[in-house]
C-alpha cells in the first residue's frame, strides 16, 4: 500500500471569538512546562518591541512567542533584578519598562539587558501598582502610601494617610490607581476608594455605609479601572463590583446572586479589562472570569474545567490584559498565563470517532470542493467522504464487494471535479471512477 503522511483534516474558519454572544472561549496556556519561571502571574505587558512580559512570584519573564528569558535577583550582581517577587509592570510613553517589586522599583535597560534601581530611603518600598497619567507622571501604589516619581532627578513626592486631615489619603496600603477623563486619579486602598485632585493635592474618600443607598459596597478595594467609555469601576473584597455614577456621586453594585445565573460569578474581585466588543471582563478570586455585557445587563461566567485543557487554567485571575491587537492575556494564581487570540482558533479539526457522525479515516490523501459547496475527501482505507460545511456532517462511501454501486477501492489518492455533478476518483491499485454526485452513481 502507498505510504502516506498522516494528516488530520482541518478547515480554516473565519469566525472570531465574539463573547457578546456568550460563547465559551478556548484558551492556549503558557505554564512552567513551557518555560515560565513560576505559575503565579501578577501582571502582563506587551512592550513596544513586541515582547510579552510576565511578572511572577519568582522573577520577570520575557517571552518572544517561542521561548522565555527569565530575569532574577542575583546577590553578587548589582544590576540584576532587585527582587524576584514582582507585582506590576509598566512601559511608559518613552519606551522605558518599569518593574514594581516587593523591595523597590527597577527600570529595564534594553541595550545592557540589566536593571537600574530607584531608592526611596533606607526601608525597602513594596510597590503594588504602577501608573502613568495623561500628563506623563509616574505614580506608584505602595504599602506605604501613594508616590509620584520625578523621572528627571529620581526624586519623589509621597502622599499618606493623616488622621488629622480628612482630605488626606484614606489608607496607606494602595492597591491600584487609574485616571478619569477629568484628570482625577482614583486610588484603591485597603480602606476606602479615593478620588485625588493632583493640582490641589486633595483626596475625597468613599466608604461603605450600610445606611446610605448607593454607597460603595466594601471598603477593601482590590482593583480600580477606567473602561473605554470613561466609566470608573471598583472591584472589592467580598462586595462584588461597583460602577461609579458621577452625576449623583453614587455607586451601582453588581454582586453574585445564587438564584440568578446571569449575575456576577463571585464577589471577591481581582482585575478588570474591557474587550473590543465593549464587554467588561472581571477577574475574580476562586470564581473564574465574569464577562459583563452592558447591552443585556448580564454576566457570563466561565472557569477551570478539569477535563478541558482549553478552559481557564485557574479560577483566581490576578491580571487581565488586552494587547494592541486585541488579544486577551490572563495572569492567574498557580495556573500561569492564558492566551485568547482576538480572532479565535483559526482551525477546526475533524477526526474519526466511533461514537458520532465523523470522518471515516484520519489519513486524508485528497481533497476537492465541488460546485455545490460540498467538500470531498479521499482517505487511506476509509473510502470517500462527503462533508457538508453548513451542517458539519459527513456522508461516507466505501467499497462493498456485494454492492455494485460503490467505490472501486477505499484508498483514494486523487480527486478532481471535471464538470458539475461529476467527481473523478483516482485509486491506489484500483484504477479510477467517475461519480455522479447528483444521482450517487459510480462508473468504474
Amino acid at each position: 500500500m502507498k505510504k502516506a503522511v498522516l494528516f488530520s483534516l482541518v478547515f480554516v474558519l473565519n469566525a472570531g471569538w465574539v463573547l457578546a454572544q456568550w460563547r465559551k472561549p478556548a484558551f492556549t496556556r503558557l505554564s512552567t512546562n513551557d518555560g515560565l519561571s513560576q505559575g503565579f502571574v501578577h501582571a502582563v505587558l506587551k512592550d513596544s518591541k513586541g515582547f510579552m512580559w510576565f511578572a511572577t512570584d519568582e522573577g520577570l519573564n520575557k517571552y518572544d512567542g517561542y521561548k522565555f528569558t527569565i530575569y532574577k535577583h542575583t546577590p553578587e550582581n548589582p544590576t540584576s533584578l532587585r527582587n524576584n517577587l514582582i507585582y506590576d509592570l509598566l512601559e511608559d510613553k518613552a519606551g522605558t519598562i518599569w518593574v514594581a517589586t516587593a523591595k523597590g522599583l527597577d527600570t529595564f535597560n534594553r541595550d545592557a539587558d540589566n536593571f537600574s534601581h530607584y531608592s526611596f530611603g533606607k526601608v525597602p518600598l513594596q510597590i503594588m501598582d504602577l501608573f502613568q497619567d495623561s500628563r506623563q507622571n509616574i505614580w506608584l501604589g505602595t504599602t506605604a502610601g501613594l508616590y509620584r516619581l520625578n523621572t528627571q532627578n529620581k526624586s519623589y513626592s509621597a502622599y499618606r494617610h493623616n488622621r488629622a486631615d480628612t482630605s488626606s489619603l484614606s489608607n496607606n496600603y494602595v492597591v491600584q490607581i487609574t485616571e478619569d477623563r477629568t484628570g482625577m486619579l482614583w486610588v484603591g486602598t485597603q480602606n476606602g476608594l479615593n478620588r485625588f485632585n493632583p493640582a490641589k493635592k486633595q483626596f475625597h474618600a468613599y466608604f461603605h455605609d450600610p445606611k446610605q443607598v448607593g454607597s460603595i459596597s466594601s471598603n477593601w478595594i482590590k482593583t480600580v479601572y477606567t473602561d473605554h467609555k470613561g466609566t470608573i469601576w471598583a472591584g472589592t473584597l467580598g462586595g462584588g463590583i461597583c460602577r461609579y455614577n458621577p452625576v449623583a456621586s453614587t455607586f451601582t453594585t453588581y454582586r453574585h446572586d445564587p438564584a440568578n445565573p446571569y449575575s456576577m460569578g463571585y464577589d471577591d474581585i481581582l482585575s478588570f479589562m474591557d474587550d473590543d466588543q465593549g464587554n467588561l471582563w472581571v477577574g475574580t478570586e476562586n470564581g473564574g472570569i465574569s464577562i459583563y455585557n452592558p447591552l443585556t445587563n448580564r454576566f457570563f461566567t466561565f472557569g477551570n474545567e478539569a477535563i478541558d485543557n482549553t478552559s481557564l487554567s485557574s479560577n483566581s485571575v490576578y491580571s487581565l490584559y488586552k494587547d494592541d491587537i486585541g488579544n486577551m492575556w490572563v495572569g492567574t494564581y498557580s495556573g500561569g498565563v492564558n492566551f485568547l487570540p482576538k480572532f479565535g482558533t483559526k482551525f477546526k479539526t475533524f477526526r474519526n470517532s466511533p461514537y458520532q457522525n465523523s470522518l471515516s479515516n484520519n489519513i486524508v490523501l485528497s481533497i476537492q470542493g465541488d460546485a455545490n459547496g460540498m467538500i470531498w475527501l479521499g482517505t487511506d482505507g476509509g473510502g470517500l467522504n462527503q462533508f457538508d460545511p453548513k451542517t458539519n456532517a459527513f456522508t461516507v462511501y466505501k467499497k462493498i464487494p456485494a454492492v455494485g454501486n460503490s467505490p472501486n477501492a477505499n484508498f483514494i489518492i486523487a480527486l478532481v471535479e471535471p464538470e458539475k455533478n461529476t467527481l473523478a476518483l483516482g485509486y491506489h491499485r484500483g484504477g479510477f471512477d467517475l461519480f455522479d454526485t447528483d444521482k450517487k452513481v459510480f462508473t468504474h
